[in-house]
């Protein structure tokens, strides 16, 4: 994602602003997308990895059994590091994906008691009036 000064906004048209809106959120997308397949590559990196550690588990107690756990160590390294980072991209995804939520989302002002969905149900407006009998 390439950052670009931005255009005086005060001095653009609506339908300006709205196209760079949408060239905004475009480059937005492109950026997520990348990063969730980034995110997908290391995925079946690491089940790759995993696959092979569990061969070489298996394999360790066959002839040449100091070269396998000298290998098993250096994977089992190399799975955590993937994990560790792994885990540190999805965090950074999350957040970011909850900072763009809270964003987007305009603040609400709380409903009035008048327009309320309770006053606006009528079996709750019944139940205040006298019963005749």
């Amino acid at each position: 994602m390439v950052a670009t000064a931005l255009p005086d906004l005060d001095r653009l048209d609506i339908e300006a602003l709205r196209a760079l809106v949408v060239e905004q959120h475009a480059q937005r997308r492109q950026a997520y997308s990348a990063h969730l397949e980034a995110l997908s590559a290391q995925s079946h990196e690491i089940d790759r990895l995993r696959l092979i550690i569990e061969k070489l588990k298996r394999m360790m107690f066959g002839a040449k059994s100091e070269k396998v756990s000298i290998q098993l160590e250096q994977l089992e390294l190399r799975l955590e590091e993937l994990e560790t980072a792994q885990a540190a991209a999805e965090a950074s995804v999350e957040a970011t994906a909850a900072e763009a939520k809270s964003k987007s989302r305009p603040s609400r002002k709380p409903l009035s008691r008048a327009s309320s969905p309770r006053s606006r149900n009528p079996s709750s407006r019944t139940r205040l009036l006298p019963r005749l009998r």
